[in-house]
């Protein structure tokens, strides 16, 4: 376990009961968490939690109906994109959105005001201060995924971020790639940088965050110092509210007495095979193959 340690205790972000519906549905009812400065900041959510609401307000797509954001203490309102740009906020977006007949240097300037060789030598700087190996005058449909997060994190970086969100970025990268992508995100944190890494894998949860918050059902169920969390903790916080505190303590402590209830069953000797998919593959799956009998 990675000991958690900050360049100081000055908080970047603090968000107070933030509130958010939608006509006559709310999807967010009170959200409260602070980011310091060099944290890594996981925040794990089903489907419906309200997550991408919540990033959404932070970047300036949406306002909230309710509650305070500051950034370095000072208490902000965003209306547009821009307005979280320039208080140094930037979200990575799952699909990177490149642009594919402009080459890496337009991708990442691109929008950004004054002269193209000052931008170019501040591309250039940002590029040789974190080490990485990258061509800028390579078109962007040459990219692989992973080359095509690299970019947009330089648009944050070139946009002087002190706040990066994360939104699944190992969705499409395989394992080389992930190991990469976490020694970036390290090295950023250690340079300053707060990083909010939304993610639905619990492994990657424990390897590279510092803090977790867990959104459940619009609220924040459960969050703290990574250190201090478990796996059966995280998905206790995860559990739906429509559970009761017995069920939830029956799942998480006492695993083994969960699986006794779901004994493997042998199938009648008299079932039917009813489906069969044999070597299917697809866009992030390959070479599936099971079978499914009656019962």
């Amino acid at each position: 376990m990675r000991e958690v340690i900050f360049l100081n205790n000055e908080y970047l972000l603090e968000i107070t009961n933030l509130q958010k519906q939608f006509n006559q549905n709310r999807v967010l009812l009170g959200i409260d968490f602070k980011l310091k400065k060099g944290e890594i900041f996981a925040m794990v959510g089903g489907n419906g939690a309200g997550k991408s609401t919540l990033m959404k307000i932070i970047t300036g797509l949406y306002q909230a109906d309710q509650g305070e954001i500051k950034i370095e203490g000072q208490s902000v309102r965003f209306h547009h994109t821009s307005d979280a740009h320039k208080k140094g906020i930037y979200l990575v977006p799952q699909e990177p959105m490149i642009f594919p007949n402009m080459t890496i240097e337009e991708n990442i300037t691109i929008g950004m005001e004054g002269s193209h060789k000052e931008l170019k030598e501040k591309v250039k700087a940002i590029i040789q201060t974190v080490g990485w190996n990258l061509n800028t005058q390579r078109l962007g449909n040459s990219l692989a995924i992973a080359e095509q997060q690299l970019v947009e994190i330089l648009r944050g970086l070139v946009r002087d971020v002190k706040i990066l969100i994360l939104d699944e970025p190992t969705s499409t990268l395989t394992n080389n790639e992930i190991s990469s992508l976490f020694e970036i995100i390290q090295q950023l944190s250690k340079n300053g940088i707060g990083i909010i890494y939304i993610t639905h894998r619990f492994s990657e949860i424990f390897e590279i965050s510092h803090s977790v918050a867990v959104l459940r059902d619009g609220r924040i169920s459960d969050q703290g110092h990574i250190k201090d969390f478990t796996y059966d903790r995280l998905l206790a916080g995860l559990v739906p509210s429509k559970m009761n505190e017995s069920q939830i303590v029956h799942t998480v402590d006492q695993p083994k007495k969960v699986e006794e209830r779901f004994e493997k069953s042998t199938p009648n000797i008299d079932s039917e095979m009813i489906l069969r998919v044999e070597n299917l593959f697809g866009h992030k799956f390959r070479d599936i193959t099971f079978h499914l009998e009656t019962g």
